[in-house]
């Protein structure tokens, strides 16, 4: 079964703070990419502050560059795409923020609900979260690119156009990955991973859900965890982590 979806990613533009309290209105974005997918056929485009000097791409993405991705995006989730991302409450979260526009703040909240997050549907199921890479590998994709992670994609933007080319790279193989990963789960109707102990893992998914749908079922405690990560407000609370995107 062919779906027509468009897959989503962002890099951040600051470093996380070291005390680990992360607050998504200060994070920016120095770039994204999405790939449209339709049949056989996919378009990745590159999101960036276009504004160069001496060749180096701007540090950031302005509001007006930040809305205009999310009209990409709801335009085509309006025309019949599904929205696919990989913990995608943190990039539409940072998203929503970097608009600086209330109505586009309350479009980000609606996509963020329409998406289709495997990642947060395994949550809902299993009660913990699993990374794009150990899916990936377990679905016998393709492995991260190596020597660059998400983390240092701030630094990096900031050392010239060799350097933001990498990150560019970068986000451009974690929109495929996504993609690619997305399109074996609905065929497949199960995730396959690889443990932290480097174990073979599938879990069933009958059916692929939106955000909205699988916040609508109860979230499943992992009580095989000896300390288990899932509590009220804490980093695997699948509630918390959607929460921005019901706020009135």
């Amino acid at each position: 079964m062919d779906v027509r979806f468009v897959a989503f990613d962002l890099e951040i533009a600051n470093e996380f703070p070291d005390d680990g309290n992360i607050d998504h209105s200060k994070l920016g974005i120095s770039c994204a990419a999405t790939l449209y997918h339709l049949r056989t056929n996919d378009l990745v485009t590159h999101w960036y502050d276009f504004n160069t000097e001496n060749g180096v791409l701007g540090p950031r993405m302005t509001p007006l560059q930040c809305q205009a991705l999310v009209n990409y995006l709801s335009r085509n989730v309006r025309h019949g795409a599904l929205l696919v991302t990989w913990n995608g409450h943190f990039d539409m979260q940072v998203l929503a923020h970097e608009c600086q526009d209330a109505k586009y703040f309350a479009e980000c909240q609606d996509l963020a609900l329409k998406m289709y997050d495997p990642m947060f549907q395994f949550l809902t199921q299993e009660g913990y979260c699993v990374a794009l890479e150990k899916v990936s590998l377990g679905m016998g994709g393709e492995a991260k690119a190596e020597g660059i992670h998400g983390a240092d994609a701030p630094v990096l933007w900031k050392q010239g156009r060799e350097a933001q080319d990498r990150v560019l790279s970068y986000v451009q193989g974690d929109v495929e990955i996504t993609a690619a990963v997305f399109q074996k789960i609905v065929e497949q109707k199960r995730i396959c991973r690889y443990t932290q102990k480097g174990k073979w893992r599938s879990t069933n998914l009958d059916k692929i859900m939106s955000v909205e749908e699988c916040l609508g079922i109860p979230q499943e405690p992992a009580v095989w965890f000896k300390n288990n990560p899932w509590k009220i407000g804490g980093g695997q609370d699948r509630d918390a982590i959607a929460a921005w995107c019901l706020e009135g």
